[in-house]
């Protein structure tokens, strides 16, 4: 065989392949359109009604924590309103919890939060001139740090339709 077949052969494999790449990106951006357009009435809803939301995740977080060491004893089960929370849960500094994270940080289970919390975040310690810890569970990781990324691209697509 002649090397331009070989030649017209690489390059026609070259040229299929770039097309279904072509039709792969054109796919996988209008699904990613499709998702973020979905995403972008959730967090439209959140916007129109603000309250009816913060209420909702408040009775999810307190549902969640109501069996943990600090849910017993600020006695979540009984939660029913922002108001009832605020009358019964006092306003903590962070040296009043530092004990809590501590042994949560030892791997203890069930203190602050439901389950073992494995990740911390280290504040850069603003109000005093010694960092914190601060606790964030998987479910947090999930719902507010990677969730928040697939938000901000909702509300691009949103804002620029264009954007690819």
């Amino acid at each position: 065989m002649s090397t331009k077949f070989f030649l017209y052969l690489e390059w026609k494999v070259s040229f299929i392949n770039n097309c279904l790449d072509e039709i792969m990106r054109k796919w996988i951006n209008h699904a990613f359109k499709w998702y973020y357009q979905q995403r972008y009435k959730d967090i439209q809803r959140y916007m129109d009604h603000p309250h009816e939301v913060q209420r909702a995740l408040l009775r999810q977080l307190l549902d969640a924590a109501k069996h943990t060491e600090w849910g017993r004893k600020y006695y979540f089960r009984s939660v029913k309103t922002p108001e009832d929370f605020a009358r019964q849960l006092p306003i903590q500094d962070y040296d009043s919890l530092r004990p809590y994270i501590e042994r949560m940080m030892m791997g203890e289970k069930d203190v602050l939060w439901s389950g073992q919390v494995r990740w911390f975040s280290k504040s850069s310690g603003t109000t005093s001139s010694r960092s914190k810890f601060i606790p964030v569970p998987n479910q947090n990781l999930k719902q507010c740090h990677i969730r928040g990324t697939w938000d901000t691209m909702a509300l691009l697509y949103h804002n620029r339709p264009d954007a690819r």
